[in-house]
């Protein structure tokens, strides 16, 4: 039996910070499920494990989750495994969603699993609201209701306002990753060195990372294209120097080739690269 993975987009007053939350789970348990590859979106996620909890793979062996986390932006990608039972919920963050909505930076956060001891203590209450709720769908309610009240309790007029790297990221996107970092700076009017600060604390990557994400993003998006183009001219056309090019950066950033199934990054991480995602996520912005 598939996993049932449902998503529910963020009401308008957390809009610039949460693009969703979205829940996995499975009523049936399965001892050997395949591993997950999750390629790298430019996004932090909280992820709160209302059951057993997956385990990813760190220095060649598999370390269990925290029970509750912040998974910091990912410039790798992370091989996870599922348990038997799954029952998970994540708040999936726009770049800058977690600054704009806790007034934390996210330096030194990259590729981190951060426990709730190191995160705002309001987290503590959430993660809380969506282990009582009674099941995956009452979950992502109990989940959108806290952070509607923390924002109504929190911001001017019970609103996310824009993060401040807002902009610069709507900058990236319109070019879907074809800006080097001294073209962005002019571009937005920021120095180099603000600029990279500033995606640092928001996002907890270089603008260099973020616009390599984005670029595959867009690549991604194009190669599941029903009447896709010749591989070597989706590469140059996406700003990559070569084929070469192209594949290495891919291989870097998701663990395979530009010619391998999406099916095959696993039943959950295949969720977060569907096309209509991918196309939302380079819109977005």
């Amino acid at each position: 039996m598939a996993l049932h993975y449902v998503e529910r987009l963020a009401p308008t007053p957390l809009a610039a910070a949460i693009e969703c939350v979205w829940s996995v789970s499975d009523r049936v348990a399965r001892a050997a499920r395949p591993p997950d590859r999750v390629i790298p979106d430019g996004r932090a996620e909280l992820i709160i494990h209302r059951g057993d909890r997956y385990r990813r793979l760190v220095d060649g062996r598999l370390v269990r989750q925290p029970a509750a986390f912040l998974a910091g932006t990912l410039s790798r990608p992370w091989i996870v495994q599922a348990p038997a039972r799954i029952d998970t919920v994540g708040v999936r963050l726009r770049p800058g969603g977690f600054t704009a909505l806790f007034g934390t930076s996210l330096a030194g956060t990259a590729d981190r699993e951060v426990p709730l001891a190191e995160l705002p203590a309001p987290l503590t209450a959430l993660a809380a609201a969506i282990r009582r709720a009674r099941g995956p769908a009452s979950a992502r309610r109990a989940a959108e209701t806290w952070l509607l009240a923390h924002a109504a309790a929190q911001l001017p007029g019970g609103r996310v306002a824009a993060p401040a790297c807002a902009g610069v990221v709507r900058a990236i996107h319109r070019r879907r990753g074809r800006a080097g970092v001294d073209a962005l700076s002019a571009v937005t009017g920021l120095p180099r060195r603000r600029l990279e600060r500033l995606f640092r604390r928001e996002t907890a990557l270089s603008p260099k990372q973020y616009i390599r994400i984005v670029r595959l993003t867009a690549l991604l998006h194009r190669l599941d294209a029903p009447d896709r183009e010749r591989l070597i001219d989706i590469a140059l056309d996406a700003g990559y120097f070569d084929q070469a090019h192209m594949a290495r950066d891919f291989k870097a950033l998701t663990a395979r080739r530009a010619t391998g199934r999406r099916d095959d990054d696993g039943e959950l991480a295949a969720h977060f690269t569907r096309p209509d995602r991918l196309l939302r996520v380079l819109a977005a912005e």
